[in-house]
């Protein structure tokens, strides 16, 4: 019996659905403020690698690693974008200068939260 033995477990945490994702960094406002300083203080471009939500969670991220240590190999920063669904979608009304109705909500994480804008210059 799992309480006899007096083994507990952790309480359920909701994990999201989008998110952003770097080695270098713990938790989502370390990723998100150094995607800002690339974006406001950098001249190098900036790559988004974007991968499926449910190797975040288990934790096979080795691939993503190795592709944004080449991309910063290779001279520009990099970031990870993980997503459960690019169907998902919010109401806009500008994405870098241009209207649009609706925008996948996992790109909105590499909008500026100001002015709208990408923060990056390439997708994969």
């Amino acid at each position: 019996h799992l309480f006899k033995f007096g083994y507990e477990y952790d309480p359920a945490v909701t994990m999201p659905d989008h998110g952003l994702y770097h080695p270098k960094f713990n938790g989502a406002e370390n990723t998100m403020a150094y995607l800002q300083e690339c974006f406001e203080h950098s001249d190098k471009p900036t790559v988004a690698v974007i991968f499926y939500r449910c190797h975040y969670l288990s934790g096979n991220r080795a691939f993503v690693d190795a592709l944004l240590d080449e991309l910063e190999v290779l001279g520009v920063h990099s970031i990870g974008l993980f997503t459960e669904t690019l169907r998902a979608a919010e109401p806009m009304g500008d994405v870098n200068g241009h209207a649009v109705e609706r925008f996948p909500t996992a790109l909105t994480f590499l909008l500026h939260p100001v002015s709208n804008k990408s923060m990056v210059d390439v997708l994969i």
